[in-house]
């Protein structure tokens, strides 16, 4: 199997037990995408967790473990949930073709099959996914903008009125010692790296997450930007 190379073309996982079709999808697609390949089902199940591909294309009579199986597996794991599964077989009855779909699948092609049409299901499918991806963060960032209003909203006003009573402690007491000036010096630089991220939110317009803990995200507010 080739290197992971790092670029922007989609990633396709073959999972598929004919030699010579394997050999026909790579001529077809290897330029314009990254391509994966494997003969073995529980071989596929662990590339498609650990590649997390855009597109799988599916044998359904795979050795061993069957691509139902495969894409059983696939849809039960959250982090690869959003992989598009191209159902690839000579099964053309309504059952199995109904059973592909109910299970998840995002397509059912048989074989034999035109090169040109596989390359234009799968061309949608990316298509597709795109705009999903853009409209879940269209949405992601109508919620970011709703928390920083609610933060300019209930945050702010007691931010000030700490910053307010901060600088009149050191100020109006002459008494304090260089321990307590820089104690106070300490909160006001606090609050005004919470207004900054409060104002950060306000006028976000793009944002990225990192990661927190095992399977858990938060906002990267280093890298909130309005541009």
């Amino acid at each position: 199997m080739p290197d992971t190379p790092i670029s922007k073309k989609p990633s396709i996982l073959i999972i598929e037990d004919s030699i010579d079709l394997v050999e026909l999808l790579k001529r077809r697609f290897e330029s314009e995408n990254n391509l994966y390949y494997t003969q073995d089902g529980s071989e596929g199940i662990r590339l498609s967790k650990e590649l997390k591909p855009d597109i799988v294309l599916l044998d359904v009579n795979l050795p061993s473990v069957n691509g139902f199986e495969v894409l059983k597996e696939i849809r039960a794991e959250d982090s690869a949930r959003e992989i598009v599964v191209l159902m690839i077989t000579g099964l053309s009855d309504p059952e199995n073709i109904v059973k592909a779909l109910s299970m998840g699948a995002d397509d059912y092609i048989i074989k034999p099959f035109n090169l040109m049409e596989l390359s234009a299901r799968i061309k949608s499918h990316i298509t597709i996914k795109n705009l999903q991806k853009q409209v879940v963060g269209v949405e992601r960032l109508k919620i970011l903008r709703e928390v920083a209003v609610s933060f300019n909203h209930e945050i702010n006003n007691p931010l000030m009125s700490i910053s307010t009573f901060a600088s009149f402690l050191k100020r109006d007491n002459e008494d304090l010692d260089d321990e307590a000036r820089k104690s106070v010096d300490c909160i006001l630089e606090e609050v005004d790296r919470i207004a900054g991220i409060v104002k950060k939110l306000s006028a976000a317009t793009r944002a990225a997450s990192i990661e927190y803990g095992p399977g858990i995200n938060m906002i990267d507010f280093e890298h909130l930007t309005d541009d």
